[in-house]
């Protein structure tokens, strides 16, 4: 075992002693470890991207539509509201919108089996989850898919399996913990990073490739933690702070806020070359119809005072739709 992947093991290990030492946190994602080789080797196309459109890198709109399947146990346990998932939803738009992405909730399916609820070992494709998968999913090219579940025998809020498995995979979306989707979590919008092949910013610590991006500062955990202090420089080697804020880190939810410039980038390299198909997904613009106007002359400014919207002159114009 070489010393990167040793690291992870003891960090990996750290996270699940606090869980059954009687720390009730979760592990904040459960995305298996990528390959050195696998960061490399998206690293390299990556920057082979920026190359080839080194002059024309902008992004552009993507309407992704998502497809959320809810599990539940024999006794209810997992059944959540519409409230709930509308909720989540406005959250992942509340971060993803400012960099031109896009979603809409289109379908919720709800399944009550217990073989789906509790049983999973982890974020291994074990047979049950395959199962759940399979059974349920759609149309992974077009649809992001979130099956939220009772994922507390695995000590993890979440994974998504890294895009590579071919877009109409039903491996392609996220198994979520029903507990950590609530409130103001950023457990969904993490998850959505590894969709679009973004790496844990801390990945593989303080040595190269790190997470395959430039712009993020490489940063590594304090005692198996990563703590939302922004003087935090665990690899003063190198430049920049840790980027605690960042949504591809563990730090707690309420630190985190942005993405970087060079992750934004990232995503859309994926999105062309991993996830195309989303870029066929429509904008659906309702019609309106003015049921009436309304016309205004503020204190009979620049008008005759005859009520009557003639040429030359200036109104306020009130639109009911």
């Amino acid at each position: 075992m070489n010393n990167k992947l040793t690291v992870h093991v003891i960090l990996l290990g750290l996270f699940l002693l606090n869980i059954l030492s009687g720390n009730n946190e979760l592990l904040p994602c459960l995305t298996p470890e990528p390959s050195l080789e696998l960061v490399q080797s998206t690293l390299n196309d990556f920057n082979e991207y920026k190359r080839e459109n080194e002059e024309n890198r902008e992004t552009y709109p993507v309407h992704i539509f998502v497809a959320w399947h809810v599990i539940y146990n024999s006794n209810n346990a997992g059944y959540i509201s519409m409230n709930v998932i509308e909720n989540a939803i406005s959250k992942i738009n509340q971060e993803y919108n400012p960099h031109n992405l896009f979603f809409t909730l289109d379908t919720v399916t709800y399944h009550q089996n217990d073989e789906w609820w509790g049983t999973f070992t982890g974020s291994n494709q074990d047979p049950n989850e395959e199962d759940m998968r399979s059974s349920t999913y759609i149309d992974p090219a077009h649809y992001y898919n979130i099956w939220s579940t009772d994922l507390s025998g695995t000590g993890a809020c979440a994974w998504n399996y890294f895009p590579n498995s071919g877009e109409n995979s039903y491996w392609q979306g996220t198994t979520t913990d029903v507990d950590c989707i609530g409130g103001n979590s950023t457990t969904l919008v993490h998850e959505l990073g590894h969709y679009f092949y973004l790496f844990h910013t801390f990945q593989y610590g303080c040595s190269s490739p790190g997470d395959a991006v430039d712009d993020t500062p490489r940063h590594t955990d304090v005692d198996g933690s990563y703590p939302c202090n922004p003087q935090l420089d665990t690899c003063p080697d190198h430049d920049g702070l840790d980027p605690v804020s960042n949504f591809m880190n563990y730090t707690p939810d309420a630190c985190q806020s942005e993405l970087s410039e060079g992750q934004v980038e990232r995503l859309f390299w994926a999105i062309e070359n991993y996830h195309p198909s989303l870029l066929e997904n429509e904008f659906y613009y309702p019609v309106l119809y003015a049921a009436g106007l309304n016309y205004q002359f503020p204190d009979n400014q620049n008008s005759d005072g005859d009520g009557v919207f003639n040429p030359g002159e200036s109104a306020r114009v009130r639109v009911n739709i």
